[in-house]
């Protein structure tokens, strides 16, 4: 695609983000996670999109792993460092 300037505009990825999975824990370990997924999967397939995201709380290891197991790599890192207060005093 261009421009008008005739510079090429940047392709426009089509991707689904998936916000939220929950799996009670008396039904976890069962594989009830990774069909979510899977069906997810399937119907970004039937949209035509090309991407799933997500994301996941850095020590949510359970999730983690399942996400891993489904084939998602992870893409980025947030980190974060809480202040006791915005100019500086001690709480």
């Amino acid at each position: 695609m261009r421009r008008t300037d005739g510079r090429h505009a940047p392709r426009v990825r089509r991707i689904r983000f998936i916000y939220d999975i929950i799996v009670v824990n008396a039904l976890r370990r069962r594989g009830i996670g990774l069909a979510i997924l899977r069906a997810g999967e399937g119907m970004a397939r039937l949209m035509g999109l090309e991407t799933v995201r997500l994301h996941v709380v850095g020590d949510n290891f359970a999730a983690r792993e399942l996400y891993r197991k489904a084939g998602f790599e992870e893409a980025s890192v947030v980190m974060v460092k809480e202040l006791s207060d915005p100019i500086g005093r001690r709480k």
